[in-house]
């Protein structure tokens, strides 16, 4: 059982205790070390995989310990908790309510991750969704284009997010436009318009827009066909330069 402390994050000697969790064969003399914190935060990335392959029984412990390490004081902990959940898709589930609440961290970096991690659990849920929907308007950018993409992965299930997707295309900054059609492109009965105006991005002048809209096109897979001879030009063009 770990220990926490009284406002419920588990300590720095619990944090260690995860790696003894995920990988009982490791030393405990490292576990107590300050490489032993950094163990962890390998841990988590490396050792849920194979762990959530081997059993249910398996599954369900390593799940819970990431849930734990969701509470722990170090950000890169929790941030590597929320990625390795995201990586276990549909068998994080439990861990859904948690990641709800993530959604809300004062860090940027681990609303973002969170947004994400929820769209490959595949849980459209009325509070994922609500939750993703309320990031299309925080204070940073990246958290604002991942809950736009995470929104697009979770598909049909997402559909009350197309009022506020709208509203975010229509923001002058074409990083979260291209973000915000690509969901549009989803959930809309009529995806040709969204995706239309993400393949006319691929001929911005910035770099940085024509790499969105790229990547953008390409998580519409093939819904997107209409769009290839424009990637293939834009393509062509950056070969060119």
């Amino acid at each position: 059982m770990c220990r926490s402390t009284n406002d419920g994050r588990m300590s720095k000697h619990d944090t260690r205790k995860i790696a003894g969790i995920l990988l009982p064969w490791s030393p405990p003399g490292l576990r107590a070390s300050v490489v032993g914190l950094l163990l962890c935060v390998v841990c988590l990335t490396w050792a849920t995989t194979a762990v959530l392959a081997a059993d249910d029984a398996g599954a369900g412990k390593t799940v819970e310990a990431l849930i734990s390490a969701l509470k722990d004081s170090d950000d890169q902990v929790r941030k590597t908790a929320i990625v390795s959940l995201g990586k276990a898709g549909d068998q994080a589930k439990p861990a859904v309510g948690a990641l709800v609440t993530t959604l809300n961290d004062e860090d940027a970096d681990i609303r973002g991750a969170t947004a994400l991690a929820l769209a490959r659990i595949g849980d459209t849920s009325e509070p994922v969704v609500s939750g993703l929907i309320a990031r299309l308007k925080d204070s940073d950018r990246d958290v604002r284009s991942a809950a736009a993409l995470s929104l697009s992965r979770l598909g049909p299930g997402a559909k009350a997010a197309v009022r506020p997707l709208a509203e975010l295309a229509d923001e002058n900054d074409k990083h979260l436009q291209i973000y915000a059609q690509c969901a549009l492109a989803v959930l809309n009965d009529d995806p040709q318009p969204h995706i239309g105006a993400v393949a006319q991005c691929l001929s911005d002048p910035k770099v940085e827009v024509r790499g969105d809209a790229a990547f953008a096109l390409g998580e519409l897979g093939s819904r997107a066909k209409s769009a290839v001879p424009l990637l293939t030009r834009a393509l062509k063009d950056e070969l060119a330069d």
